[in-house]
C-alpha cells in the first residue's frame, strides 16, 4: 500500500521576492507529496507569489512569527489542523535554506524507504558544545525533517507541537528546538536516520565536531550522499579554521556535473548576499596568463583614460602602446588642455572635460560599448612624497586592468564565459600608506554610503562589518551597468569609489579581481611577508599563539590593556556572550550598557546593569563594546551622539 505524504514549506525574503531555486525544489517536492502546504512568513506585496500557487495544494501567507519553526507549528495547530494532518502516513517539515536538489527527490525518497526509522533527515551534527561550551547531543538538523507514520500519530509528537513556543531569533531556534528534537523522541524511543553519510567526519571528542555543510559543501555533494547546498554558509567566514575551497568546488560540480541550473543559485545569492562574501566564497580573482591568444569574442572594448598629472605621461604610453588593436578603441579625457594636446601629438583622440562632466557627460558617449574600462593615472610627482609610491599604485592600476591588447581579451573572456560577472577591479595596493587604509576609510563613511545606497533605491547589500572588495575609480564593467546607473546619480563623486561594486550588484551582477599572472606571484610574496612580520611582532610583543583567533586574542588583549591605562571610568556595552566572556580582561569596570528602551536585569554577577542614557560622559570615560559588529554599527552612532568617540570595540 502506498505511502500518503504531505509536505510543509515554509519560505522567507527579506524583499518579498519568490526565487526560482523555490520554485524548483517545490517542483520536486510535488513530484513525490499528496499535498504541498506553502507557507510564506511576510506580509506587503510579493513578487513571485505565482511560483508558489503554481505548486501548492495550500498556501498560506503569516507574520514571521516563530520564525520556520512558529509556521510549522501553526499550520499543524491552527491552519491546516491536526484532523486533516493525520490523514498522511508521513510528514515533511522542509524550509527554504538551501539550494537544490542537484538528483531527484523521488530518487532521494525513495532511498530513505530502505531505513525502518521513525524520522529521518538530510544531514545531522555529531554531539558537541556550544559557544559557551555548554554539551548538546547529536541531533538531524531542522531543515528538512521526514516524520514517519508511528511518530506522526503518536501524542507526543502533537504535545511537542503544541508546546513549542514561538521563538523571537534565529539562535533560540537552534538552541530550544534544533538541538533538542531529535534527542526528545529519541529518548522516548523513536528511531531516526539520516541520508548523508555524517559519521566519516565525526569524533569522539564533542569539542571536535561541528557542522559539516558550513565547511565540506564539495565532500558532501559529491561523496557524502548529499545532493544539497546550504545557503547560509555563503555568508559565513570560517577563513579562521580553513582556506573554504569546498564552496568553488561545489560551484563547479553543480554547474558542469548536474543537471541543475546554476544560475538559480547565482540569481539568489546576487540579490541577497554581501558581494564581498560572493568574492570570498568563489574566488573571484582572475588572473591572466602571460599570453592569450583566444580571439573568439568579437565584443567591442572601449578604454576610457583620464589623465591629470604630467609625470605619469610616459608610462601611460607605454601602456596605451601595448593596447593597439582593431577591437580596442582609446579615448583619453581631461581637464588639462595642455597635457591633453601632449596625447594628441601621438595620434590618440582627446577631449577636454570640465570636472563635473566627467562622468555625467560621458554616459550616453561611451556606454554603447559592451565592455568599459574606466582607468586614471597617477601622481608621480616629488612634491607629495617619494615618487616610487605612486609608480607601484599605477603599476598596480595599469599592469592589471590594461597591460597590453591580450590581457584586455582575456578580460573579455571572463565577462563572455560567466554572464554573472558584472564589474572587475585590481587588486587593492598595500603597500606603503595603503596598508594604514585597510579596513578603516569604509567605516568612517558607512553611514553616509548607505544613505545614498538607499536614496538611490539601490538593491544591494550592505553591511558595517564587510567593506567591499575594493575601494576604486578605476575598473571594468559591462556598458550597460555604466548607462542604468550614472544616469540617476546626482550625489557626492567622492563617495563612488565605494559604490562600483554595489551598483553592479543592483543590475544583478557580482564583481571580481583581475590581475596578471605576474602581479599576483609578487602580490602573493608580498603579502606573505607582511603577513610573516606581523605574526612576528605579535609574538615577540605577547608571546606564541597557535592560529589566527589566538593572534586576534593577543592584539585585543593588548589593545585592552592599553585602553584601561587611558581611561578610570569603565564601562562594558553589551550583556551578552561576548560580554561576559571578556569581562575579566576589564578589571573595576563599573558596570554594564544597554540601548535606552530595551529590557534588562538590575544586575548581572554583583555589577549594575545601566542604560546609555544613565552615563554621565566625562574625560577619562571608557567604553568597551561587547557586540558582534552588525549590532556596533547600531550602537557606534548613538555613541558618538552623546560625545564618546574613544571606543573600543571588540
Amino acid at each position: 500500500m502506498e505511502k500518503m505524504r504531505l509536505c510543509i514549506y515554509v519560505t522567507y525574503d527579506k524583499q518579498n521576492i519568490i526565487d526560482k531555486y523555490i520554485g524548483y525544489m517545490l517542483s520536486e517536492l510535488n513530484a513525490c507529496m499528496d499535498c504541498l502546504v506553502v507557507v510564506y512568513n511576510g506580509t506587503g506585496a510579493i513578487k513571485g507569489t505565482d511560483i508558489l500557487e503554481k505548486y501548492a495544494n495550500y498556501l498560506f501567507f503569516r507574520e514571521n512569527i516563530g520564525l520556520d519553526a512558529g509556521a510549522f507549528k501553526d499550520v499543524l495547530c491552527n491552519l491546516l489542523g491536526w484532523d486533516k494532518a493525520l490523514r498522511y502516513d508521513e510528514l515533511f517539515l522542509v524550509n527554504d535554506s538551501f539550494f537544490g536538489p542537484f538528483r531527484p527527490m523521488t530518487d532521494i525518497i525513495g532511498e530513505m524507504e530502505e531505513t525502518k526509522a521513525d524520522f529521518w533527515g538530510l544531514a545531522k551534527h555529531g554531539e558537541g558544545r556550544d559557544e559557551n561550551m555548554e554539551y548538546f547531543p547529536e541531533h538531524l538538523q531542522s531543515f528538512f525533517l521526514a516524520i514517519r507514520s508511528r511518530l506522526l500519530h503518536s501524542r507526543t509528537f502533537r504535545e511537542y507541537w503544541e508546546k513549542l513556543p514561538y521563538f523571537m531569533t534565529w539562535k533560540e531556534v537552534v538552541r530550544l528546538h534544533e538541538l533538542p528534537f531529535t534527542n526528545y523522541f529519541a529518548r522516548r524511543g523513536y528511531t531516526y536516520a539520516t541520508l548523508a553519510d555524517c559519521d566519516i567526519n565525526n569524533s569522539p571528542i564533542p569539542e571536535n565536531n561541528y557542522t559539516h555543510y558550513m565547511t565540506l559543501p564539495y565532500e558532501l555533494i559529491v561523496r557524502r550522499n548529499f545532493p544539497f547546498l546550504k545557503k547560509k554558509p555563503l555568508e559565513t567566514n570560517r577563513l579562521d579554521i580553513q582556506t573554504q575551497e569546498g564552496f568553488k568546488r561545489a560551484f563547479d560540480y553543480i554547474d558542469k556535473e548536474t543537471s541543475y541550473d546554476i544560475g538559480y543559485i547565482y540569481s539568489n545569492i546576487i540579490r541577497t548576499m554581501n558581494v564581498a562574501d560572493i568574492y570570498s566564497k568563489l574566488h573571484l580573482r582572475y588572473i591572466s596568463p602571460q599570453h592569450f591568444l583566444d580571439n573568439r569574442y568579437e565584443k567591442k572594448a572601449l578604454m576610457v583614460v583620464f589623465v591629470e598629472f604630467q609625470e605619469a605621461k610616459e608610462s601611460v604610453l607605454g601602456y596605451l602602446k601595448n593596447l593597439q588593436s582593431n577591437d580596442i578603441s582609446v579615448v583619453i579625457y581631461s581637464e588639462n588642455e595642455r597635457l591633453l594636446m601632449d596625447y594628441q601629438k601621438v595620434g590618440y583622440t582627446c577631449k577636454l572635460i570640465q570636472s563635473e562632466e566627467k562622468y555625467y557627460g560621458l554616459v550616453d558617449e561611451i556606454s554603447t560599448n559592451d565592455y568599459i574600462c574606466i582607468i586614471h593615472d597617477a601622481d608621480l610627482s616629488t612634491k607629495r612624497e617619494q615618487n616610487c609610491i605612486g609608480k607601484s599604485y599605477l603599476y598596480n592600476i595599469w599592469e592589471n586592468l590594461a597591460r597590453d591588447a591580450e590581457h584586455v581579451r582575456y578580460i573579455i573572456s571572463c565577462f563572455e564565459e560567466e554572464p554573472w560577472l558584472g564589474l572587475l577591479v585590481p587588486p587593492d595596493p598595500v603597500f606603503s600608506y595603503y596598508f594604514g587604509k585597510m579596513g578603516g576609510s569604509w567605516k568612517q563613511k558607512f553611514y553616509k554610503i548607505k544613505q545614498v545606497a538607499e536614496k538611490l533605491q539601490l538593491q544591494c547589500q550592505l553591511s558595517f562589518s564587510k567593506q567591499p572588495i575594493a575601494t576604486t575609480n578605476s575598473f571594468w564593467l559591462r556598458g550597460s551597468i555604466l548607462k542604468a546607473f550614472l544616469q540617476k546619480w546626482h550625489e557626492d563623486f567622492t563617495i563612488l569609489p565605494f559604490l562600483w561594486t554595489y551598483v553592479a550588484q543592483d543590475a544583478g551582477y557580482y564583481s571580481g579581481v583581475v590581475e596578471t599572472s605576474g602581479y599576483a606571484a609578487m602580490d602573493g610574496v608580498n603579502q606573505q611577508y607582511y603577513l610573516t612580520t606581523i605574526a612576528n611582532k605579535v609574538k615577540m610583543q605577547y608571546g606564541d599563539f597557535e592560529d589566527f583567533a589566538g593572534l586576534q586574542k593577543h592584539i585585543f588583549r593588548g589593545a585592552v590593556q592599553e585602553y584601561c591605562k587611558q581611561h578610570t571610568r569603565l564601562f562594558i556595552y553589551g550583556t551578552g556572550y561576548m560580554a561576559r566572556k571578556y569581562k575579566d580582561l576589564l578589571p573595576g569596570f563599573q558596570a554594564y550598557i544597554v540601548s535606552d528602551g530595551q529590557p534588562k536585569p538590575d544586575r548581572i554577577e554583583g555589577k549594575e546593569v545601566v542604560y546609555l542614557s544613565d552615563i554621565e560622559v566625562t574625560e577619562n570615560t571608557g567604553i568597551v563594546i561587547c557586540l558582534d559588529e552588525n549590532n556596533q554599527a547600531q550602537v557606534i552612532p548613538a555613541l558618538e551622539n552623546i560625545g564618546i568617540k574613544n571606543y573600543l570595540c571588540i
